[in-house]
């Protein structure tokens, strides 16, 4: 999931025993690794929604249609923690594709643009379509991926307007370099600018969208201090090096307390996680 190695295709579809085969995994893994999945839901009901996942995947179907399916059997926990993250498509897709990075903000029923790569759209704008998708629909689509949190409505609508440019870049992976918005702008103006897509391996080295300070570490006397400002490396062989080492530097000072600081996390990849716990 993380050398971006990989290429993913939408218009590919898989076999339905492939898909059926994960969802029974992901279930079991859920029920061998989670601490109560029966919080906010009973058994009864995450069973249910375990079979209607089945009963949704007897056909072929691409990737976004199939992590949908599995978001919608997940999303009965209501565990932020345990949800289908879709920048793991993004991902997957590799260091050539291509994505438009925005972010948007929701104020009563409208949208309006927080920050845009290269300031293309003006800070503020009032957002009404991007590409072919009403700004409505995109929140439509984006809802049914992000995660909830016990019942907390007014979270999972944070949650879910920022993630609208991500998820936005995940469905349309069409070949054309350009996509177009239609905003209206401080004056009124109703306006439509097409934006260039920019190649992932070049967003990943932009500063202002993914910032290079991952982690640092320092000793002092008898105590180990870790600070993990992001799992979202742009080096993972170069991250886990980082954190093998200081616990190797740990191990031969014979230090018996460590501080591991993951305050303001930026999130990341759960195997970065994985890989330090």
């Amino acid at each position: 999931y993380i050398q971006h190695k990989n290429n993913i295709d939408g218009t590919v579809l898989i076999c339905p025993n492939a898909m059926a085969e994960d969802l029974r995994e992901l279930y079991q893994d859920i029920l061998k690794t989670h601490p109560n999945p029966y919080i906010y839901c009973s058994k009864e009901e995450l069973d249910s929604a375990y079979t209607a996942a089945q009963n949704a995947l007897l056909s072929p179907k691409n990737v976004l249609d199939f992590s949908l399916v599995l978001t919608g059997f997940i999303k009965n926990i209501r565990d932020s923690h345990t949800y289908f993250n879709p920048r793991d498509i993004l991902v997957l897709s590799g260091n050539k594709s291509r994505s438009i990075p925005f972010y948007l903000n929701k104020i009563d029923s409208r949208f309006y643009i927080s920050k845009a790569y290269n300031n293309c759209i003006p800070i503020g704008a009032e957002i009404l379509e991007v590409g072919t998708m009403t700004v409505d629909s995109l929140y439509n689509l984006t809802r049914q991926f992000s995660p909830n949190e016990a019942y907390t409505e007014s979270a999972r609508i944070e949650i879910t307007t920022k993630m609208m440019g991500l998820v936005f870049n995940v469905q349309n992976k069409s070949c054309e370099k350009e996509v177009q918005f239609k905003y209206v702008n401080r004056l009124g103006d109703t306006l439509l600018t097409k934006v260039g897509r920019i190649r992932s391996k070049k967003l990943f080295k932009n500063e202002d969208w993914y910032s290079s300070k991952e982690l640092e570490y320092d000793f002092l006397n008898d105590q180990a201090y870790l600070r993990v400002y992001s799992f979202e490396s742009r080096n993972e062989k170069k991250f886990k090096k980082t954190i093998d080492r200081f616990f190797s530097i740990v191990a031969s000072k014979n230090i018996d307390s460590v501080i591991i600081d993951v305050r303001e996390n930026r999130g990341g990849f759960i195997l970065l996680l994985e890989h330090l716990l």
